[in-house]
């Protein structure tokens, strides 16, 4: 991963895999995980971390909020900020309560998603 790969977490193939589309074709390194676990597995095989981590709450196996506990617990995982990605109606209170500070909310707008990527790996200009 590079500083400005994005890691996207969701356990929906078909948002995960159109929101690392929509990523590549702004030339982000794009990287997909289905859960929480497979997302630390992606992470500790990679040489670097991404620059941002955009973070499904309600997945089966591992869920969101149990992913940050593992991050919060890995001093040089901590470091990756997180923006969570989720239909839940309350997902600013959600994200609130687990100590995350920008959400954005499914349906993702294209312009605000790509924002975000560029504003997390000091690409915006």
């Amino acid at each position: 991963m590079t500083a400005t790969s994005i890691l996207v977490v969701d356990d929906d193939d078909d948002i995960r895999e159109t929101i690392v589309e929509a990523l590549s074709d702004e030339g982000f390194e794009a990287v997909g995980a289905s859960d929480g676990a497979e997302a630390l597995r992606v992470l500790g095989a990679s040489s670097s971390l991404p620059a941002l981590i955009l973070l499904d709450l309600m997945m089966p196996g591992m869920s969101g909020p149990d992913f940050l506990a593992a991050q919060r617990a890995d001093p040089v995982l901590l470091a990756v900020p997180v923006v969570l990605v989720s239909a839940d109606a309350n997902v600013g209170a959600k994200a609130a309560s687990l100590g995350v500070t920008e959400f954005l909310r499914k349906p993702v707008k294209l312009d605000v998603l790509i924002a975000t990527a560029k504003r997390f790996s000091g690409t915006d200009s």
